[in-house]
């Protein structure tokens, strides 16, 4: 199956897709970032797939799109997105396609939005089809990214073998990029007990989790990571499987918007993130001979 286990992402296209091109529309910057709103969501089990024509999917990612755009949110997570190679984006629309292409669930993708576009970049020696990360930068005359996020989609019933890649990852960009906030988003496929608080004779899938979905949150756990989710469901099962992490004492907000988007049976998760200020930068003074000044003789 496409995306098993790390290795080198597949299928993954620019994001001017869908006869945009990068001369068309109203890009531009958008100065330096310090504040972002993110969302993760899963369509549902037809993902963004046309059922026949154009106009199906066109209807359904202007439905996102316009909750999307309510929302300001810039960047939107759509694990299982099932967007086959040569669907067309609809004119007009405010977003580009960043992922994998492919009619297949294990699939995962962003949707970001137009004046972002050149300030973000999908890493390739990281991640496969059903896990991505995008670097952000604060503008784009920097190199160094202020923000990463990982975009997940682990299989159905618990997937150990993803979530080992997924936090195997995270430890390696956390150590590539220490100034980064590094988030995760998407839909897990896992029940975390400590996202609820039910009484003792509950039996719901959180209360009652499986070997796997102990074994997994002990993994998170381990890694460092925290699910911000509010206790409130994100699934129509009544379940919340759309999640949001990051290291302890993360500057975000996450919300559940409990408006149906796109007829997915999945809620919009939205998070809305400050950025740390771009580290400064140390300029080295040289003399003549190429050494380095003394600290006395610099200004």
């Amino acid at each position: 199956m496409a995306g098993r286990g790390a290795g080198q992402v597949k299928h993954v296209v620019s994001p001017f897709v869908g006869g945009q091109s990068v001369l068309a529309g109203n890009y531009f910057t958008s100065g330096v970032l310090e504040r972002i709103k993110l969302a993760t969501l899963n369509p549902g089990r037809t993902g963004l797939a046309a059922l026949g024509s154009d106009d199906i999917l066109w209807w359904r990612v202007w439905h996102i799109a316009h909750e999307l755009v309510q929302q300001n949110v810039k960047i939107c997570v759509l694990p299982g997105a099932r967007f086959a190679p040569g669907a067309p984006l609809p004119p007009g629309f405010p977003f580009v396609w960043l992922g994998v292409r492919s009619a297949s669930w294990a699939s995962i993708g962003f949707f970001i939005a137009e004046e972002l576009q050149f300030q973000v970049t999908l890493m390739e020696d990281v991640g496969s089809d059903i896990v991505l990360w995008l670097e952000v930068r604060q503008d784009v005359n920097t190199e160094t990214p202020a923000l990463m996020i990982g975009g997940i989609y682990p299989r159905p019933g618990g997937d150990l073998e993803c979530w080992q890649q997924i936090l195997t990852e995270f430890g390696i960009l956390k150590a590539r990029f220490p100034h980064a906030l590094i988030l995760i988003l998407g839909d897990g496929n896992v029940h975390l007990s400590g996202l609820v608080d039910h009484n003792a004779g509950c039996r719901c899938l959180h209360c009652r989790p499986t070997k796997m979905d102990r074994d997994i949150g002990a993994l998170i756990q381990a890694a460092g990571l925290v699910a911000y989710n509010p206790a409130i469901p994100t699934h129509s099962s009544g379940t919340i499987i759309d999640l949001v992490l990051a290291s302890l004492s993360a500057p975000i907000e996450v919300s559940v918007c409990q408006t149906p988007v796109g007829l997915s049976d999945h809620e919009l998760v939205t998070v809305t993130a400050r950025l740390h200020s771009k580290p400064p930068t140390r300029i080295q003074l040289v003399g003549l001979n190429g050494s380095e000044l003394p600290s006395g003789l610099r200004q």
